[in-house]
């Protein structure tokens, strides 16, 4: 019986192109948005390389101080703050601190290269789980005994010393100083905020003093937890330690540690974490119900049609004694492939489009990749839609009698 489903839609399917050409177009293009843009969201915000932790990770962004009713200042911390206060926080496995990107350019070979730089301790290596290509990470004993030693990425590497051989304890020369490359890393994308770099210098060779007791610095700090409920344990934690925080009298001084979103949020929005994270899931949800909604439309339009175009098939049909069920098992059927060939098509498509963008340099070191969950959903939403817009006409057509359906097709 299914086999003779397959085949009477095989036909219908060759026989009315232009319907099956426009549902296979509504289908495939809208999943085929809907993956690419899950996959570049997944990229910016989801756990990726190297920060494969990040949903178990919290982040301490800035900090505020208010000096009395007259001024306030918001910025990143200092390094004196992070070993002060941070360090003493006994609920995080790890702790460690970056400083923000800063651009410096260099001339290896006369050869013009920008390079994003920062300044890392050695737990960083530990918290976000680099692929090494060679070599390894500076280490506390590195950073003690102030050796002048850097990691760089691949493309760093090769503008430096080009594509052969190992450069393992050779020099380049930065910002009018000379540093030893102890390991080189496969490449992070500038989306990852937390990782990305050119070239990662320990906090020994920062150019300032490291001891300054100021509370304000350049340094963004990450607090890995050991699991989802050890995160609120961290934050409880870290707000005792700032409300013992010394200050003058006239002053206040205030700090959070965020989840990924929540300090963006926050420092840049002004709102909470759980404010910002329900603003960003509902505009997602409303724009994916929106977007799915108008291809659902046509999807309706174009089913209703291609039923009552085909009334006298249902006609001559039931006239040779097929039943109102079997009738309506043939549209589920015909919607059901109609759906998983549209569905097919969109990843073949996603997955050219994504291939291409990451081939294209546009993100260097861009890793887009299919959400396999996005996939699912979004091809049962569509299969939803699909049958409601075929099932119900379809099935107040199978009801009709013979005569009456040869008179709607006349």
């Amino acid at each position: 019986m299914f086999s003779n489903y397959l085949k009477i839609t095989w036909a219908v399917m060759q026989r009315r192109k232009a319907y099956t050409f426009l549902s296979l177009f509504g289908i495939s293009f809208t999943l085929t948005v809907l993956i690419v843009l899950a996959a570049f969201l997944h990229h910016v915000i989801g756990p990726n390389y190297p920060e494969w932790g990040r949903n178990n990770t919290l982040y301490i962004l800035a900090a505020k101080m208010e000096f009395g009713n007259t001024s306030s200042r918001i910025g990143p911390l200092s390094y004196s703050f992070y070993e002060r206060f941070v360090k003493t926080l006994k609920a995080p496995e790890k702790t460690c601190v970056i400083t923000i990107p800063s651009v410096l350019t260099a001339y290896p070979n006369g050869k013009r290269v920008v390079l994003r730089t920062r300044h890392t301790d050695a737990d960083f290596w530990e918290i976000c789980q680099f692929d090494f290509l060679e070599g390894r990470a500076y280490t506390q004993k590195d950073i003690n005994s102030n050796r002048q030693g850097v990691v760089i990425n691949e493309q760093t590497r090769e503008a430096f010393f080009g594509k052969s051989g190992s450069v393992l304890g050779r020099e380049i020369e930065v910002d009018g100083a000379k540093y030893q490359v102890l390991g080189v890393v496969k490449g992070v994308p500038m989306t990852r905020l937390f990782s990305f770099g050119d070239v990662y210098f320990p906090v020994n060779t920062i150019k300032y003093d490291l001891k300054n007791p100021e509370y304000m610095g350049s340094f963004w700090v990450m607090l890995k937890a050991k699991d989802q409920a050890n995160m609120d344990q961290i934050r409880e934690e870290y707000s005792d330690v700032v409300r013992k925080v010394p200050v003058q009298k006239t002053e206040k001084f205030d700090s959070q540690a965020y989840g990924y979103l929540g300090g963006f949020a926050d420092t840049f929005f002004r709102l909470s974490e759980k404010s910002s994270l329900r603003l960003v899931y509902g505009v997602l949800i409303l724009f994916a119900f929106l977007f799915m909604s108008l291809p659902a439309i046509n999807l309706i339009n174009i089913n209703v049609s291609r039923i009552m175009e085909r009334a006298s098939e249902i006609g001559i049909r039931k006239a040779f004694g097929a039943t109102s069920k079997a009738l309506t098992r043939q549209f589920i059927v015909e919607n059901i492939i109609l759906t998983a060939i549209g569905g097919v098509l969109a990843l073949i498509f996603a997955a050219i489009i994504l291939a291409i963008f990451n081939r294209s340099g546009l993100i260097p070191n861009a890793d887009l990749r299919i959400n396999w969950f996005v996939v699912l959903v979004a091809l049962i939403v569509t299969l939803v839609f699909g049958l409601l817009s075929g099932v119900l006409p379809a099935w107040r057509m199978s009801k009709l009698q013979s005569a009456e359906a040869l008179r709607i097709s006349a």
